[in-house]
């Protein structure tokens, strides 16, 4: 996160506190704070957002939507750019390119409301979303990769309460 090559940790707060990078320099114990000073989020992807070679922070603070924190390469973060207004509560989002342009895509999957693929505009300040899904359920995790080798990502979709399912992509590359 800091570009000195080592691996670092991000910690998003799940119950009203403060979400927080722990740099690999052993020397930072308290870590770097990021977005809201208290907020509960589970979901959040890491991806290089904006195409600056540094990865950003997207991030969906319950009751407060959908952010992008972006990153400077040395460690430090933008204040959140919204492109998502507060609605149904977020709970799982990973960043994978599901339409073949190089930019990371953003999917949020939510409590008994429809997914949604973001996808990113090229600045990563600019998304355009696509619901998907029959609403039902949690979404509580996913996975992306080529599962049928036609050459585009798919996503695996895993939900509580309702089945679970593969979103199989059919765009044009």
């Amino acid at each position: 996160m800091d570009g000195d090559g080592l691996n670092d940790i991000v910690f998003s707060c799940r119950d009203d506190c403060q979400s927080r990078v722990f740099f690999n320099d052993k020397l930072n114990g308290e870590g770097k704070p990021w977005g809201p000073a208290t907020a509960s989020i589970r979901a959040i992807a890491i991806a290089d957002l904006n195409g600056d070679g540094h990865p950003d922070i997207a991030a969906c603070p319950e009751k407060l939507g959908c952010f992008v924190y972006f990153n400077d390469g040395t460690g430090k973060f933008s204040d959140g750019v919204q492109f998502e207004r507060p609605g149904a509560l977020p709970y799982s989002m990973i960043a994978a390119d599901l339409n073949g342009d190089g930019r990371p895509d953003l999917v949020v999957g939510y409590v008994n409301s429809p997914g949604v693929i973001y996808f990113n505009k090229g600045s990563g300040n600019k998304f355009e979303a696509h619901p998907f899904g029959d609403g039902k359920g949690t979404i509580y995790g996913m996975a992306s990769g080529d599962l049928n080798a036609d050459g585009r990502v798919d996503l695996a979709v895993a939900r509580s309460d309702a089945p679970s399912f593969i979103l199989f992509n059919r765009g044009t590359r």
